[in-house]
């Protein structure tokens, strides 16, 4: 009797341990401007929508966070398309992206002379690893002590030619910030969030599922879809809905974000 006791609390416990949101609301959603909600749950999506649930999850390395939902597209010439997951953010609430943990190894290096504001090239001691179209980040550490690097600029780098002792890097885009010589860089990685449930998933017209999760903390620099990134302290769902898809009209029931 006794052991069928202690059995019994554990299973309690372990169902108390686990955490469900369920949306059926727009208010649950931000922003939640073009979606409404009939009696059922069933939520509307109309034309492009990138939100994301107004409830935040503290991040806990030992559990499993999973998103659900199922997806018809109503109305609409094209295809919809959707990006369904997670948002990792720091214990300030700043969203941690791609870019932010996702470095290309080999691409420490320090600048050699000043940027001014605008400027569209920069010269580094060593630009042997750089590639073409790619990101860099400022004060970095070749410990990567950094990461989560906040400072991303959101140029991309066009070409990479040794003149002399060091590198000159062009950038497609004007650099609109001034550096200092002696300023660490680092190339890093594009992207956005995690997708593990639909990653630019194009919906059809009847009902499907699509379901993802992601557990524990990569340990290094990196970026993945079924790994939280380094500095999460927060998790909430992302749902890109008709993103860039004007006249899209997608329907979204049985929304849920579990932790267990």
């Amino acid at each position: 009797m006794k052991k069928f006791m202690t059995i019994a609390s554990v299973l309690a416990a372990g169902l108390l341990a686990a955490e469900t949101l369920s949306i059926t609301q727009p208010a649950q959603i931000t922003p939640a401007r073009n979606i409404t909600a009939d009696d059922k749950g069933v939520l509307t999506f109309k034309g492009s929508c990138a939100s994301y649930s107004t409830k935040v999850f503290d991040f806990d390395p030992a559990k499993k966070y999973t998103v659900s939902g199922d997806f018809r597209q109503v109305a609409g010439k094209t295809p919809a398309v959707i990006f369904f997951g997670f948002q990792p953010m720091t214990a300030k609430n700043r969203d941690i992206l791609m870019p932010n943990t996702q470095i290309i190894p080999g691409t420490d290096t320090e600048l050699t002379a000043d940027v001014a504001f605008g400027a569209k090239e920069i010269r580094v001691k060593d630009a042997s690893k750089w590639r073409k179209g790619y990101r860099f980040a400022i004060h970095t550490d070749p410990s990567l002590k950094d990461l989560p690097n906040f400072g991303v600029i959101h140029s991309t780098s066009a070409a990479m030619v040794k003149e002399g002792d060091d590198w000159k890097v062009t950038f497609a885009q004007p650099i609109r910030i001034a550096l200092k010589k002696g300023t660490r860089v680092r190339q890093h990685g594009l992207g956005g969030a995690m997708y593990p449930a639909a990653p630019a998933v194009r919906i059809g017209k009847d009902w499907k599922t699509y379901k993802g999760s992601a557990a524990g903390i990569l340990k290094t620099h990196g970026y993945t879809y079924t790994k939280f990134p380094l500095g999460t302290a927060k998790v909430r769902m992302i749902i890109f809905v008709n993103l860039g898809q004007k006249d899209a009209v997608t329907e979204v029931k049985n929304l849920t974000l579990k932790v267990e």
